[in-house]
C-alpha cells in the first residue's frame, strides 16, 4: 500500500476524510472534517517531490471580530495580537498571521510531517493539534468581543 492509500485509509477509518482535490503541485490532497460533522475542515497535502505531509488549515476571521480588533487602541491591538503569538509559539504546529499582525484576517497553520517518520499517531496528533489551533483563534476572539451572546455561532471558515 502507498503512502496516499494508507493515509486515506486512516483519515476513513476515524471518519475524517471528506474529499480529494485535483492538485497539481501536489501527490494528494485531502479535505477532512474535524470533527466528523463540523463543517470544520482541514487539508492533507503531500506536495509533489517534497517527501513531506503537510497538514494545513487556517482561520478567517469574521468581519464583526477584524472590526472589533481594528476598532481597537493601536497599544490594546499590538498587546492582544502578541498574547496569540505568544500562545501559539512553542506548538509544533507553524503560524502565520496574514496580511500582518497588525491587521490580522486570516490565520494559517501548517505542521510539516516528513514521510520516513509518519505514522497514524502523529498523523492523527498533528491533525488535533491544527485543529486545536483554530479552536485557540476562534475562542479567543469570542472571549474577547463577544460578550452579549455567548452561544453565538461561529462566523469561521
Amino acid at each position: 500500500m502507498g503512502l496516499k492509500e494508507m493515509i486515506r485509509a486512516w483519515l476513513e477509518d476515524e471518519e475524517m476524510f471528506r474529499q480529494e482535490v485535483d492538485d497539481e503541485s501536489a501527490d494528494f490532497h485531502f479535505v477532512i472534517e474535524v470533527p466528523p460533522g463540523s463543517g470544520q475542515v482541514i487539508d492533507v497535502i503531500a506536495p509533489r517531490n517534497k517527501g513531506l505531509v503537510v497538514v494545513a488549515s487556517g482561520v478567517k476571521l469574521s468581519e464583526e471580530h477584524y472590526s472589533a480588533i481594528m476598532g481597537m487602541e493601536e497599544k490594546e491591538r499590538e498587546k492582544f495580537m502578541w498574547e496569540i503569538r505568544f500562545a501559539l509559539i512553542f506548538l509544533s504546529t507553524e503560524f502565520q498571521i496574514l496580511p500582518g499582525a497588525a491587521t490580522p484576517q486570516l490565520f494559517q497553520f501548517t505542521r510539516k510531517l516528513y514521510q520516513e517518520d509518519l505514522t497514524r499517531q502523529l498523523l492523527m496528533d498533528s491533525v488535533g493539534e491544527v485543529h486545536k489551533c483554530k479552536l485557540f483563534v476562534i475562542w479567543k476572539m469570542r472571549e474577547r468581543f463577544d460578550k452579549a451572546d455567548s452561544d453565538k455561532g461561529m462566523m469561521y471558515v
